[in-house]
């Protein structure tokens, strides 16, 4: 807000609800959605955030290996719901468990409710902060995810323009770099 100066309000919500805000609400922007030819012109793009692996994430003791998507044939792997790693599962016809959010999927991992953790990297390693607890064990890396900030279509372009100017200027001066963003 300083930086760009335009005043923001920021409230935590769960992605598929931002989603639904930012199609429906004049005035709404969602941080951290990734940029899919399916949703380009549902919204105007003000600036991309970072990037971060598609991480697949396994319990410290499981012995498993996997390379590519053939060796999640027949195992559970939760996902962010409304995700990119969610939409790569489906993608490739993997078993999906959709929960709100990367911490509960990080909790369903390490309590044995799922096989594997599919996560945008930048989200993982935060959720593997505040989870506490022994981190898991990263498998495999099926690509990168770049994220934005997505607002409603009716956003001026002006307003779009300076938030994008002041994420690359908070880029430039380091103060995203707490948060994985470089």
């Amino acid at each position: 807000a300083e930086v760009s100066g335009i005043a923001l309000q920021l409230q935590p919500t769960p992605a598929a609800r931002a989603l639904m805000m930012i199609t429906q609400q004049p005035g709404y922007c969602a941080a951290g959605v990734p940029r899919t030819p399916e949703r380009e012109n549902l919204f105007r793009w003000a600036g991309l955030m970072g990037s971060g692996a598609l991480m697949l994430y396994g319990r410290a003791d499981d012995a498993r290996e996997v390379q590519s998507p053939d060796d999640l044939r027949g195992a559970t792997v939760v996902a962010q719901r409304e995700s990119q790693p969610l939409a790569w599962l489906r993608e490739h016809g993997l078993k999906a468990y959709e929960v709100n959010d990367t911490l509960t999927g990080l909790r369903m991992l390490r309590a044995g409710r799922v096989d594997f953790w599919l996560v945008n990297d930048l989200a993982g390693q935060r959720a593997i902060q505040l989870g506490g607890g022994a981190a898991p064990k990263a498998l495999h890396s099926f690509g990168q995810i770049d994220v934005y900030i997505a607002c409603h279509r009716e956003l001026p372009a002006a307003t779009a323009e300076r938030l994008r100017q002041g994420l690359e200027q908070l880029r430039r001066d380091g103060e995203l770099a707490e948060f994985g963003l470089r």
